[in-house]
């Protein structure tokens, strides 16, 4: 990239694939973009519920689980019949009143790491640390 100045836009779900060859992340969810970030922010200090949720449905082999696999509750959005205000708000456990009314705009957290919820950033709100993801 630096020696030809070029960059490549990845679309994927494999998130070992993106923790190994991405500088930057952007997180959808139902078309909308819900946290963005370098690859290190996103992965290790996660600012949205969805994030969250992706990075601890992953297998993990640093603790004894059983292979039990933690899956985000409840089933992704009709494409067609979104939902109203955050589009994550059927699923996330720390969803108000106000998710359900309000479409949150993706907003600066912290440097260059931003997150589309209303809550990313407050008191009481902390972000989670997450295992290593790797290829």
């Amino acid at each position: 990239q630096g020696r030809t100045g070029t960059a490549i836009i990845m679309i994927t779900h494999d998130l070992g694939v993106v923790a190994d060859m991405a500088n930057d992340v952007m997180v959808m969810y139902a078309g909308r973009p819900v946290e963005y970030g370098t690859a290190d922010d996103v992965f290790h200090n996660p600012l949205h519920p969805y994030t969250w949720g992706l990075l601890e449905s992953l297998p993990r082999h640093d603790v004894d689980d059983k292979g039990v696999l933690n899956p985000i509750k409840g089933q992704p959005p009709s494409l067609i019949n979104i939902p109203g205000g955050c589009a994550f708000h059927p699923r996330c456990p720390y969803a108000t009143e106000g998710c359900r009314l309000k479409v949150p705009a993706l907003r600066t957290i912290e440097g260059t790491h931003a997150a589309a919820c209303e809550y990313s950033g407050t008191e009481g709100f902390a972000s989670k640390t997450t295992p290593e993801v790797t290829a």
